[in-house]
């Protein structure tokens, strides 16, 4: 089930986060705090969404950030639990989330991924994202990262 964010949901699945979900998510930050992750993801605004498994745990969180005119910027984490909420999340976001997206202004949405998450890159162009783009040494431990882009 997807859900409206709460600081509580979005900081469990931050304290809860995948081990690859983690390296991705912090080596783009200045610090490891999920408290800080959570009150930041609450505050910047955009679309938003919590999937939560059968027992009502938040799993998953994702979302879309305003970057500038036009541009948006997809993000999203989840729990060792991620398979659980896989296949809705990904009808969510193919049949919602992402045409109303492209319909309402915007002519691009993009994410950046870790070089070392495979699965991830292959479920990001099964949505139809194209990778764009490697960016060297762009964590702050000089991790690679690729960059995906719907236009």
């Amino acid at each position: 089930m997807l859900v409206k964010p709460s600081l509580p949901a979005v900081l469990h699945v931050a304290r809860h986060m995948r081990e690859i979900d983690r390296r991705e998510v912090f080596s783009l930050r200045w610090t490891d705090s999920e408290e800080a992750l959570a009150e930041d993801l609450m505050r910047i605004g955009g679309p938003a969404w919590i999937a939560t498994a059968k027992d009502r745990e938040p799993v998953y969180a994702f979302g879309l950030a305003p970057h500038r005119p036009g541009v948006w910027t997809v993000w999203g984490f989840g729990t060792d639990r991620w398979p659980e909420v896989m296949a809705p999340v990904t009808r969510f976001i193919k049949r919602v989330l992402l045409p109303a997206m492209l319909i309402d202004n915007a002519h691009r949405v993009d994410c950046v991924s870790l070089l070392d998450k495979v699965a991830g890159h292959r479920w990001l162009e099964y949505l139809g994202a194209e990778r764009e783009s490697l960016l060297k040494e762009y964590g702050r431990n000089r991790e690679d990262y690729f960059m995906y882009v719907w236009r």
